[in-house]
């Protein structure tokens, strides 16, 4: 069985250090989520191909509601 990885960018501006706080509760074992400055990286540890799929796909997701959460509440401005 083969293994992947993944590494995810995310230029998240003011709010990068919320989100990255709300992805960190969220990652498993083999999800790492650090801050370089204003943009969140998640990376995703080797897993075969389905589940590193399913992995970034929740990430994605995540990111996207965390972004759209916080931006509601005018915690960026």
């Amino acid at each position: 069985m083969s293994s992947s990885s993944a590494r995810i960018e995310v230029d998240a501006g003011s709010l990068a250090g919320a989100i990255a706080g709300s992805l960190a509760d969220e990652g498993g074992p083999r999800v790492r989520v650090s801050l370089e400055g204003q943009t969140v990286v998640i990376e995703l540890g080797p897993e075969d191909l389905p589940h590193l799929r399913a992995a970034l796909n929740s990430a994605l997701r995540l990111v996207q509601a965390a972004h759209g959460a916080l931006d509601a509440s005018g915690a960026g401005r």
